[in-house]
């Protein structure tokens, strides 16, 4: 395999792709598009990406994902101006590797795992738009209160709140949000874990996120990355573990 791209651009998918907190960059150039699909440790998150080839100044295919060392593509990036280009270079017989970026080549070994994971196909009754910096604040200041928080949808409103048995509790004003829902009849509630929340809203520069909410369903979060591309991002329901 071998892309072309801005820095700006890789920037944003790496972004992404360590929100998880993994080591590795998976990248599957299909025929028309990029993909790039991660999922965290604890299998509570995982994210993503699509970005057409158009978005590409050079692109060529390969037959199944190659797997970079994110640290390597980080540092590689830290050198780059955002508007220089990197190309990165994959050898699917040998897992060997080259990031390119002027007159710097860095060789590297990639890491070698099976098929990448598949994101579920989830029908939501709930769709929620809200401004990335409201969803983030909330998030942020949850994480001072409590370790979960519940998202829910009561008519036309949409809430997030901690819990109410506790002393201190953080919600969303659903007046002021600029939140607009989306829904059938139904009205949706689950708990979430706040770190996740909190890592979802720092991983985009998008400034408005699509959200799908289903009772107990995990939450979907659809947002655009690279001009073109998008990604679909799901984090569990909050069970024991949760961060």
């Amino acid at each position: 395999m071998e892309i072309e791209l801005e820095a700006r651009l890789l920037q944003q998918i790496v972004k992404v792709v360590d929100s998880l907190d993994i080591n590795t960059l998976p990248l599957f150039a299909c025929l028309d598009r990029l993909e790039c699909i991660g999922v965290d440790e604890h299998h509570m998150a995982m994210a993503a990406i699509e970005v057409p080839t158009s978005v590409f100044t050079g692109y060529q295919a390969a037959s199944k994902p190659l797997y970079f060392k994110l640290d390597i593509v980080k540092d590689v990036l830290k050198l780059a101006d955002p508007e220089e280009t990197i190309r990165i270079v994959g050898h699917e017989d040998s897992y060997n590797g080259q990031i390119t970026l002027g007159s710097l080549t860095r060789d590297c070994e990639l890491d070698q795992y099976g098929s990448q994971p598949k994101i579920p196909s989830l029908a939501y009754s709930t769709r929620v738009e809200i401004p990335t910096k409201e969803f983030y604040r909330v998030a942020k200041a949850a994480a001072g209160v409590s370790d979960k928080i519940a998202l829910y949808t009561k008519e036309k409103w949409f809430f997030m709140e901690t819990a109410s048995s506790q002393k201190e509790k953080v919600q969303l004003d659903h007046l002021s949000s600029k939140a607009t829902v989306h829904r059938d009849d139904t009205d949706v509630i689950t708990n979430f874990g706040v770190g996740y929340l909190v890592r979802l809203a720092e991983c985009t520069t998008s400034p408005e996120l699509n959200l799908g909410l289903g009772t107990n369903y995990p939450l979907e979060a659809r947002f655009p990355i690279c001009n073109e591309g998008q990604v679909t991002y799901l984090i569990a329901p909050a069970s024991e573990h949760v961060e």
